[in-house]
């Protein structure tokens, strides 16, 4: 029962960090940043192969696909830290740190189970 009640509570946290995700990214429209994106597949690719996740790995590759193709944009189209407003700031540490709050609790999970 106490494993039921836990992946429902993380699954909610999950939903409303996406909820919250959505929200910010149609508040501010940003390019695509195309860096970002074949770094996205280099590492899902990484952890498909050796998982024989065929679909992370496929995935994984059409995101580097599009980064490479597009590697003249990775400069312009590059988000850094000090480009963010204020508020963005602070929804992307909140959103950081209740994920690593969800990592810690994962792990301690893992332990004891």
């Amino acid at each position: 029962m106490f494993e039921l009640t836990l992946v429902i509570l993380v699954a909610i946290i999950i939903l409303a960090i996406g909820v919250a995700m959505i929200r910010v990214k149609q508040k501010y429209k940003r390019p695509i940043d195309y860096y970002n994106l074949f770094m996205i597949g280099l590492v899902w690719l990484a952890i498909g192969i050796p998982l024989d996740n065929y679909i992370l790995s496929a995935l994984g590759l059409i995101f580097l696909i599009a980064g490479i193709i597009n590697h003249k944009k990775w400069k312009t189209n590059r988000l850094t830290w000090d480009k963010l407003t204020p508020e963005e700031q602070r929804i992307k540490i909140y959103l950081i740190s209740i994920l690593v709050v969800l990592l810690i609790l994962g792990m301690v999970m893992l332990y004891f189970f």
